[in-house]
């Protein structure tokens, strides 16, 4: 089993809090989860720290890749909009917080 597929884990150790993103309900620690299937790793994961927005850029040909972070209100302007974290996006699964801090 590949250890970087979200796909089976996210859902049992997380719940959805918000389909687009709400910074009422955002806590540090909360989860944010997209999906590409046409890309070779479809799942992708956030992790908000503050007002950043934390990822793994993937491994590439040329690199392994490589740790980044983002301005959450960066976001809601990416150039590609399958980016952006809104509710209208269907690309966009939502925020989530992990189960075990319930």
């Amino acid at each position: 089993r590949d250890p970087l597929d979200l796909s089976s884990d996210w859902p049992l150790n997380s719940r959805r809090l918000t389909k687009g993103l709400d910074r009422t309900v955002l806590e540090e620690g909360d989860l944010l989860f997209y999906q590409h299937p046409w890309q070779s790793l479809p799942d992708h994961g956030m992790l908000v720290c503050g007002d950043l927005a934390v990822y793994h850029t993937g491994p590439s040909d040329a690199r392994p890749g490589r740790v980044k972070a983002v301005k959450l209100e960066r976001l809601f302007e990416h150039p590609d909009p399958r980016w952006r974290p809104l509710a209208s996006n269907p690309y966009f699964l939502g925020v989530h917080r992990w189960r075990i801090l319930d």
